[in-house]
């Protein structure tokens, strides 16, 4: 089986000519834009998982080490992770912070 955004792409638009239905060689613009944003939805999910992967990683303890990301968030004396990152976070987000 084809993936859908291919599927809705070669979709042909039916239209009504008096009592016949007309198959036309052209994709329904409704399935077209649907593609689209299915599409779109799909790389802004994989740019999410990233993300996520990344601070998954950040977050567990497991992967620090002495010369580890410690710059990254605070001075390694000040080291946080776990859920403690997490309220970090979450605070520098309710505040406004910027994260670039």
């Amino acid at each position: 089986m084809t993936d859908i955004v291919e599927r809705l792409r070669a979709f042909p638009a039916m239209y009504q000519n008096g009592a016949m239905w007309v198959m036309s060689t052209k994709p329904e613009p409704l399935t077209v834009e649907a593609a689209a944003e299915i599409e779109k939805l799909r790389a802004e999910r994989d740019a999410l998982k990233e993300d996520a992967a990344r601070y998954r990683w950040l977050r567990n303890a497991d992967n620090w080490s002495e010369h580890g990301p410690c710059p990254l968030v605070a001075t390694c004396e000040d080291t946080i992770y776990g859920e403690a990152l997490d309220h970090a976070i979450d605070a520098a987000l309710a505040s406004g912070e910027k994260d670039e």
